[in-house]
C-alpha cells in the first residue's frame, strides 16, 4: 500500500522556514513518508523524520542550521548539531537532548566543550539582537555564570542540566502548545523528549498544559510565571494523590520545568531571587 502524500511538500517548507542563504545552498530533494532527504551543495546530507503534518521538523531544521553557521562562523569546533534526535548529518556531533537523567549518557565530549558552545550561543544570539531560534528542540549547555553554586548542584541533583537563561529562551520559547488545556495528557518523556521515557503512558490530573512527546510530534508549554506555578501545583498534587510511580514521576519531571523557568527568570533578573528559588527548591528536595 502506498503511503500516503504529504499535504505540503518539502521545498514549500524548507522555503517557510530557512534562510535566504540556506535555501540557495539547497541542491536536491527527496521526499519519502516521514523521512526528508535534504542534500546541500557542499554535500552534506540531513535526515529529517517528519510525519505529513509535522511541520515542527522542519524547523528544527532551519534553526539547527541557523546556531550551526552562526557558530562554525564564530570558530566554534563544531560539525555536527542536532536540534532534535531526528536530525542528522554526516559530521561529528556536538551537544544533543542535555536533558539527561542518571544513566542516560552525556553527549557532549567534555563540559569545556559545552562551556564554549553555551558562550558563542549567547553571543550568537546576542548578535541576532535577541530573535529567538523558531522551532528548536533540545538545545543544551551546561551551567553559566548567574547562577548561585548551591541553586545549580540542586538542580544536578534533580537530574537537570542547567541552561543560560538565552538557551532555555531557545529550547522552548517559541516552540507554544497552543495553550492546550486538558485534565489527562498521555506523557512518554518530560525530562527530555526523546532519549529518556518515564512511562508509556501516564495520566497526569490537574494539569493545565504539560510537555510531552507523541512519536515524531511533540508539544512544549508555553511557558509563564502563572503556568509554571500550575505545573508546581499539579506535582503536589501527585504527591499526595495515591498515584502509581510513573505518574508521581511525570509529575516531579513537570515540577522540574516550572523551576527550570523560574530559574530562566531569576538569570533574567525577574520574579524570584536567587534566595528565593533556592529555598523553593530546597523546600521541595525535603519532600522526597
Amino acid at each position: 500500500m502506498a503511503d500516503p502524500k504529504p499535504d505540503f511538500t518539502l521545498e514549500q517548507l524548507v522555503w517557510k522556514y530557512c534562510s535566504k542563504a540556506l535555501k540557495s545552498e539547497i541542491s536536491s530533494s527527496q521526499q519519502r513518508f516521514q523521512i526528508h532527504n535534504l542534500t546541500l551543495k557542499d554535500g552534506r546530507r540531513i535526515v529529517a523524520k517528519a510525519t505529513p503534518r509535522s511541520e515542527k521538523s522542519l524547523a528544527h531544521l532551519a534553526a539547527a542550521y541557523r546556531i550551526q553557521e552562526g557558530l562554525r562562523g564564530m570558530g566554534v569546533p563544531c560539525a555536527r548539531l542536532l536540534a532534535g534526535p531526528e536530525l542528522l548529518d554526516d559530521d561529528r556531533i556536538i551537544v544533543v537532548h542535555e536533558h539527561f537523567a542518571p544513566g542516560v549518557p552525556h553527549s557532549c565530549e567534555t563540559p569545556e566543550h559545552l562551556a564554549a558552545v553555551a558562550s558563542a550561543l549567547h553571543t550568537l544570539r546576542q548578535k541576532m539582537n535577541g530573535a529567538p531560534y523558531q522551532g528548536l528542540g533540545q538545545m543544551a549547555v551546561c551551567p553559566t555564570s548567574g547562577m548561585p553554586q548551591r541553586l545549580m548542584e540542586l538542580l544536578e541533583k534533580w537530574a537537570f542540566t542547567v541552561n543560560s537563561a538565552e538557551d532555555w529562551a531557545i529550547m522552548h520559547g517559541d516552540f507554544k502548545a497552543r495553550n492546550l488545556r486538558f485534565e489527562k495528557a498521555r506523557v512518554s518523556a518530560i525530562y527530555d523528549f526523546e532519549s529518556l521515557t518515564i512511562g508509556s503512558e501516564a495520566h497526569i490530573v490537574g494539569y493545565s498544559s504539560v510537555v510531552f512527546s507523541g512519536g515524531s510530534e511533540r508539544l512544549a508549554i508555553n511557558f509563564d510565571l502563572d503556568t509554571a506555578r500550575a505545573f508546581i501545583a499539579a506535582y503536589e498534587k501527585a504527591r499526595r494523590e495515591p498515584f502509581s510511580n510513573v505518574q508521581r514521576e511525570a509529575a516531579h519531571g513537570g515540577m522540574i520545568h516550572a523551576m527550570a523557568y523560574m530559574g530562566r527568570l531569576l538569570l533574567l533578573g525577574k520574579a524570584l531571587s536567587a534566595d528565593e528559588l533556592t529555598d523553593q527548591i530546597i523546600a521541595f528536595e525535603s519532600k522526597f
